[in-house]
């Protein structure tokens, strides 16, 4: 182009707000980024009410539990809610309510039926004697596995609303609700109780919280849900929803255990304190990426539809926003928690979390290239090219995984944030360059500068 790219990013931006069919757009990413804040601002009360009111021992019980659990719910959901997301989108724009009603069903069937197999195989492995667990964390851990179909069906029905574009009450029950209830319910309870609570405790409160947020869900569902899907006769597409959900599967599942290995590996070869020291330091740096995960609920249908529709003009325009959005916010967000990050540990989780901070600063710049690489990830997927992100993410794991393994035992819970830091870029790096190349979007920050990779 023979613009300047300050001309041509403010051109880009004039366009986008000009245009009557961007409203729903930013409309909805407005409306996503408030939810996605009250979000991370809960996650986090939730985060600090935990390790002030179960200490650091009990903390780290529950956070090495729950990271089990989000790892065993991964078949659970067998990658639905993409594919509710991708399909409802073409679905509806279609007037194909035969199919929409067939793919709930089906959905939810396979929700159901694969939580009630992990369960049941879970707990003959413990009460088996197969898995050697203390009984603090054994009875949490079946708390834990009460959460896996709340949480599965929970995540369906969200995905559901969101594909017909009702992204606010996609949204606010797993969002806000359940954390809000969860909140609400550790701080009761320990003022009733008047001393620390236990991992058990925890882990009760959040199954609580998350049927609670799971029946107002339900019920938007119900009210919003097309008249005409009601009223259709279902039409099953088993191979073609099963060829694609799978990709997704994988994807959705290796991404949650490069993201929660590191504190599986570090309850092992470790002490439940580290663990509960390096989950707040990954909980802090998370909130570098919160406009990114904001973004992206939104961002699916319109990735679909646009590439369906061959508008690679569109789909730059929606990429190049967001990217910039997201990486002013993080740079921000970055610059506090690095200046003040000890003081801001210390005061707010306590001292005895204090020593996670070096693992904080090295989380935070694994936030820092996953946002100012844009939602490659989520445009591959929409896109038809979720086999190639499936690979590329199968060989971050695995490097993630070796990575710990070498370094938790000699650097501790530093060497699990390296081993972060190091997969994080291989697979942001090499699937921005991949997406240029196929698709002819850069989704990057050097986007705005209409830079070609």
């Amino acid at each position: 182009m023979s613009q300047s790219s300050s001309s041509y990013y403010l051109t880009l931006l004039k366009t986008k707000f000009r245009e009557k069919k961007s409203k729903p757009f930013f409309k909805g990413g407005l409306g996503s980024l408030v939810i996605k804040f009250g979000n991370t601002f809960l996650q986090f009360g939730v985060g600090v009410a935990l390790a002030r009111t179960l200490g650091i021992e009990a903390f780290g019980i529950y956070t090495f539990v729950y990271a089990i659990i989000k790892i065993l719910a991964i078949p659970t959901e067998l990658g639905l809610p993409n594919l509710l997301i991708r399909f409802i989108a073409q679905y509806h724009s279609n007037k194909k309510w035969g199919e929409i009603k067939g793919l709930l069903k089906f959905t939810n069937g396979v929700v159901l039926v694969i939580s009630v197999l992990i369960i049941s195989i879970s707990m003959g492995l413990v009460y088996g004697d197969v898995i050697d667990l203390s009984i603090e964390r054994r009875v949490t851990f079946i708390w834990g596995l009460a959460l896996l179909p709340v949480i599965a069906l929970g995540n369906i029905r969200g995905a559901t609303l969101r594909g017909f574009k009702y992204f606010i009450v996609g949204l606010v029950p797993e969002s806000i609700l359940r954390h809000l209830f969860f909140l609400i319910l550790l701080l009761l309870f320990s003022q009733i109780k008047g001393a620390k609570l236990s991992s058990v405790d925890g882990m009760f409160y959040h199954f609580i919280a998350a049927f609670l947020s799971y029946s107002f869900g339900a019920y938007w569902l119900f009210k919003y849900l097309p008249k005409q899907v009601r009223k259709s006769k279902s039409i099953i597409e088993t191979k073609t929803w099963l060829s694609v959900a799978l990709p997704f599967l994988v994807i959705g599942g290796l991404q949650i255990v490069m993201g929660r290995i590191d504190i599986v590996l570090i309850g092992i070869i470790s002490n439940s304190k580290n663990v509960g020291m390096y989950e707040v330091a990954l909980k802090a740096a998370t909130l570098v990426s919160f406009s990114l995960s904001a973004l992206n609920f939104i961002l699916g249908p319109y990735f679909s539809k646009y590439f369906s529709e061959n508008n690679k003009v569109r789909l730059q325009k929606i990429a190049t926003v967001s990217v910039l959005f997201n990486t002013i916010i993080a740079a921000m967000i970055s610059l506090v928690m690095i200046l003040f990050g000890k003081g801001l540990l210390s005061f707010i989780f306590g001292a005895e979390f204090l020593g996670g901070y070096y693992s904080l600063v090295i989380l935070i710049v694994a936030q820092l290239i996953s946002v100012t690489s844009g939602s490659v990830a989520l445009l591959l997927n929409m896109s038809g090219h979720e086999k190639k992100v499936l690979y590329v993410m199968a060989f971050s794991m695995t490097i993630n995984v070796i990575l710990n393994l070498i370094f938790i035992p000699k650097f501790g819970i530093e060497g699990a944030a390296f081993a972060t830091l190091a997969s994080t870029a291989v697979w942001n790096i090499y699937l921005s360059l991949y997406c240029f190349k196929k698709i002819d979007v850069n989704t990057s920050i050097l986007s705005i500068f209409n830079i070609k990779l």
